[in-house]
């Protein structure tokens, strides 16, 4: 008995303290998608497989799918305490130098929303063809009940042009 208490410390112990590539989540108050796995994402039909900024897939959106797939989670899923702020990092690439998208972060109550904001991607583009990363990040009103909806995602507001996105991450703060 004494030996198998101490096997599986040790193999705890082991793993646990193994160093790995993988990002290392220090709360759980953080999320992220790679597009691989979208299990828990707000399908819109817009993944596809190619040349995604990491693995394989990437959401992409255009005229006929206006916005990428969409973290949703009510705010008491996040955290039993109050969302105060959110940060969200994105990666982002745009078919032409004209376009018109953003981050944006919704707060929903039953059908009406009550929290909306958005950060454009033009603060962050660079050349056309080419991943960038783009951040936002957005103070939360004290109003959220554990019962919102929180959703965030990439919008392609005018569809003019095809906008992918890729690796999302989304740390929230009480």
């Amino acid at each position: 008995m004494k030996k198998t208490l101490f096997t599986l410390l040790a193999i705890t112990v082991i793993f646990g303290c193994s160093n790995s590539d993988k990002k290392v989540l220090h709360n759980n108050l953080y999320f992220s998608n790679d597009l691989e796995s979208v299990k828990g994402w707000m399908e819109y039909n817009t993944l596809r497989q190619g040349n995604a900024h990491s693995g394989n897939y990437y959401s992409t959106t255009d005229s006929a799918w206006q916005f990428s797939q969409t973290f949703v989670l009510h705010a008491g899923e996040i955290s039993a305490k109050p969302l105060k702020k959110v940060d969200v990092s994105v990666w982002a690439n745009v078919s032409k130098d004209h376009f018109n998208g953003c981050i944006v972060t919704c707060i929903t109550r039953n059908d009406s929303t009550i929290f909306w904001a958005s950060s454009d991607l033009k603060n962050f583009y660079k050349k056309t063809g080419e991943w960038f990363q783009a951040n936002a990040s957005f103070n939360l009103p004290a109003s959220i009940i554990q019962s919102d909806k929180v959703k965030i995602y990439v919008w392609n507001v005018d569809g003019k042009s095809e906008i992918k996105m890729d690796d999302m991450e989304i740390q929230f703060y009480n």
